[in-house]
């Protein structure tokens, strides 16, 4: 079994209501509570928590917390279980596994079943960005850089806040890419073109409604460009995931993307964390194992 387990906790994260909300069910379990000081710090507490062997590594936060930890998790090449909990305001990758609450997190631990999660990674000119739940392009990382700047502490109102701002200004541009298997994407100017892993983004938005993240391959979304009438129109069918029925949007799933100007910056939403990169290549690096409820 291991030593006791240990929780990584963003503070921050519930508007700052997550260290309250998390200690009832870390006294229950036993575990070790370490907390995040600054932003990247998750992957720094993630190395050291499994050089102590834990029975398991909580990560108590949103989807950006799980992303820092995963990355401290592909460093070490740790293969310890992980529990989701969340008490954040993403929390996205979790809902693939049943898991939409504290409560739910608590559930999946008592039962004791665990799931193999892919990882995979976004090589760029500066190295390789691991990632588990989505990396998106145009509009919907705009979005995330405008919401992560003036409208985070607001949770999902502080996303839509975001995503009508974004609508009177955003300009679609070409994000060119090509699958494994020779068929190309993005070429001309996109609304967003996103590389999901698992099915959800933003909470509760079904942006890839066939993804499995456990599958080995990554889905590929691409919406052509809209003008913000067109796109009003179309949001609603995220959140059921219906717009990967309309004209507008093209689906794929592979096991690798390559970019096809390695030299251009671009902005990127990856698992709620926004970067500038120059990428060149997604691809699976590894899985490791998630406690789930299904």
């Amino acid at each position: 079994m291991g030593r006791s387990p240990i929780i990584i906790l963003n503070p921050a994260a519930g508007g700052g209501r997550a260290a309250r909300r998390l200690a009832p069910l870390a006294q229950r379990l036993s575990a070790e509570v370490w907390r995040t000081r600054g932003p990247q710090e998750g992957a720094d507490l993630a190395r050291e928590a499994v050089a102590r062997g834990p029975a398991w590594l909580g990560v108590a936060g949103g989807d950006g917390t799980l992303h820092e930890v995963v990355a401290g998790l592909v460093e070490s090449r740790a293969d310890v279980p992980v529990a989701l909990l969340p008490v954040g305001s993403g929390n996205s990758f979790a809902r693939d596994f049943g898991i939409r609450s504290l409560a739910d997190g608590g559930r999946a631990l008592e039962a004791g079943r665990t799931a193999q999660a892919d990882i995979f990674a976004l090589e760029h000119a500066d190295g390789q960005l691991p990632f588990v739940n989505i990396l998106s392009f145009g509009f919907s990382a705009a979005v995330a850089a405008l919401t992560n700047a003036r409208f985070k502490a607001f949770g999902a109102v502080g996303y839509a806040l975001g995503v009508a701002i974004e609508l009177t200004r955003f300009e679609a541009r070409p994000i060119a890419c090509t699958t494994a298997e020779g068929t190309r994407f993005g070429a001309e100017p996109m609304t967003l073109v996103a590389f999901s892993n698992s099915r959800c983004t933003g909470g509760g938005m079904q942006i890839a409604p066939a993804a499995d993240a456990c599958d080995g391959r990554i889905d590929l979304i691409e919406v052509r460009a809209l003008n913000p009438l067109g796109l009003i129109r179309q949001f609603p069918g995220i959140y059921r995931g219906t717009h990967v029925d309309t004209p507008f949007v093209r689906t794929a799933q592979s096991t690798r993307i390559d970019f096809d100007d390695p030299t251009r910056p671009a902005l990127i939403m990856v698992d709620g964390e926004v970067r500038t990169v120059i990428p060149r290549a997604i691809y699976p690096v590894g899985k490791f194992p998630v406690f789930t409820l299904n």
